[in-house]
């Protein structure tokens, strides 16, 4: 019913952010909020290994079937970016597959967090902490990185450009 009061609009966005991979992953998701408001009321608040044990494994399908959802709806943006006359020279496909990989980072760290029964921030913490010394490691490798992206939201480069660098010889 969705899909054919959506063909009868004007607009053409509204076609690609609720296309097939949507609507599957809507489909996915009103059952886990189902067995999750419905856990609610079963399992309630017993202190049994079972209803643990059931608890977290309604709390982790619930948040992949939320992080599926959330990277559909990314592919479905980047479909109608890449089909808008605008936006069709900016290389942004790679901005979404950084967020689709920042919120599955994000979400897999959700996750662990509840499989292991420990605050997210805790894990967080821990990244963090391993992430300052990546990034010491990799300094220059993450500054040629962002470079690369300013170079492309700034529009300063198109295909056909010719880029110079002077030569310096043996005495610098």
């Amino acid at each position: 019913l969705l899909k054919k009061v959506v063909r009868k609009t004007n607009f053409t966005w509204d076609d690609y952010l609720l296309n097939d991979g949507v609507l599957k992953t809507v489909n996915q998701l009103v059952p886990a909020i189902v067995a999750y408001f419905m856990g609610t009321f079963m399992i309630g608040e017993h202190d049994s290994l079972f209803h643990e044990l059931l608890w977290r494994v309604l709390n982790i399908y619930l948040i992949a079937v939320i992080l599926k959802f959330i990277c559909a709806v990314i592919e479905a943006i980047d479909i109608i970016s890449s089909n808008h006359e605008s936006l069709k020279d900016r290389p942004l496909h790679g901005v979404y597959q950084m967020l689709k990989l920042i919120a599955i980072c994000l979400g897999v760290i959700v996750i662990l967090a509840e499989v292991i029964g420990k605050s997210p921030l805790t894990l967080i913490t821990g990244i963090g902490a391993a992430a300052t010394v990546l990034m010491l490691v990799f300094k220059d490798s993450i500054v040629g990185f962002v470079a690369g992206i300013q170079l492309s939201v700034n529009d300063m480069l198109r295909p056909g450009d010719w880029i110079t660098m002077p030569k310096y010889g043996a005495d610098g």
